[in-house]
C-alpha cells in the first residue's frame, strides 16, 4: 500500500530511534525515560496502524481497546456498572487502583512485561481508548517497568500540537516529559 511521504518519514524516524546505537540518545531526549511517543492525527490512525503492522510484524501490539474489553469481560459489565456507581468521584480507581490488582493499568504493564520476556518491542496502540479512565501516557512512561525495559516502549499517540502544546485527541493537554517524540 502506498503511503504519503510524511507517514514514511515518521516510520524512518522510528526505525532510527529504535536502532540499538541510539538507545543512549533516546534516554537523553526522553529525560531518562524509555519511551517513544509516536504522534499522529487521530483521524489518520487507521493508516498509521496498518503501516506499523506492516513494518513491525514481530512487535508485540498492545491494543488498549481490546484490553478494556477483556477487563470488562473479566469483571462482568454488571459488576462494572455497580462499582462505577458506588465509586462515585473515585471511579478512576476501577482502572488504576494503586495496588497490584488486576486493574486495567496493571494489565497493560503486565503486557509490556510480556514483550520484554519475549524480546519484542512493545507497541501501545489505540491509546485513545484510555480517555475517561484517568490513565494517561505519563503514568505509563513513568512506571518503573517501562523505565527499565531493554527495548523502548513505543506509544502510538493520537494527538496534535496546538499552540505549542501536545493535545491528546485534539483537545486534552498532555505530557511528553519522559519520551522522545516522533512528529
Amino acid at each position: 500500500m502506498p503511503y504519503p511521504r510524511d507517514i514514511k518519514q515518521k516510520f524512518d524516524d522510528l526505525k532510527s530511534a529504535l536502532h540499538s546505537s541510539n538507545r543512549t540518545n533516546l534516554h537523553l531526549k526522553a529525560n531518562g525515560g524509555n519511551t517513544i511517543l509516536f504522534i499522529y492525527s487521530p483521524e489518520e490512525e487507521y493508516h498509521y496502524l496498518n503501516k506499523l503492522k506492516e513494518d513491525y510484524p514481530d512487535g508485540l501490539f498492545i491494543d488498549i481497546s481490546q484490553e478494556i474489553v477483556s477487563f470488562l469481560d473479566d469483571i462482568t459489565i454488571d459488576t462494572f456498572e455497580q462499582l462505577y456507581k458506588e465509586y462515585g468521584p473515585s471511579r478512576y480507581q476501577l482502572f488504576k487502583s494503586g495496588t497490584n490488582s488486576d486493574d486495567l493499568f496493571s494489565r497493560v504493564i503486565n503486557r509490556i512485561k510480556e514483550a520484554e520476556q519475549l524480546g519484542k518491542i512493545p507497541f501501545l496502540i489505540r491509546t485513545g481508548a484510555f480517555y475517561g479512565t484517568s490513565i494517561d501516557n505519563h503514568m505509563i512512561m513513568d512506571d518503573k517497568t517501562v523505565r527499565e525495559l531493554s527495548l523502548p516502549l513505543v506509544v502510538f499517540y493520537p494527538a496534535t500540537f496546538i499552540e505549542g502544546n501536545l493535545t491528546y485527541l485534539n483537545f486534552k493537554l498532555s505530557s511528553h516529559y519522559r519520551s522522545q517524540i516522533i512528529l
